[in-house]
């Protein structure tokens, strides 16, 4: 199956890349952004993302 799923979900490797921050700091540094456990598998949602990346913009990013 591919790092991309149906309804916006991501694999941790896709997730990850798409915040541009490795694996290891996804899964470490950011335990806040909500995750779906598939049996063995971690997926992310876009949605989820998105807002995340949202939430912790500078002031000095949003004003440029």
């Amino acid at each position: 199956m591919g790092d991309e799923l149906k309804d916006g979900l991501l694999s941790v490797k896709r997730a990850a890349a798409y915040l541009g921050i490795s694996t290891q700091t996804l899964y470490r540094r950011h335990p806040e952004i909500p995750r779906i456990r598939i049996g063995a598998r971690v997926l992310f949602q876009r949605g989820d993302l998105d807002l995340y990346i949202n939430q912790h913009r500078s002031a000095k990013a949003v004003a440029q």
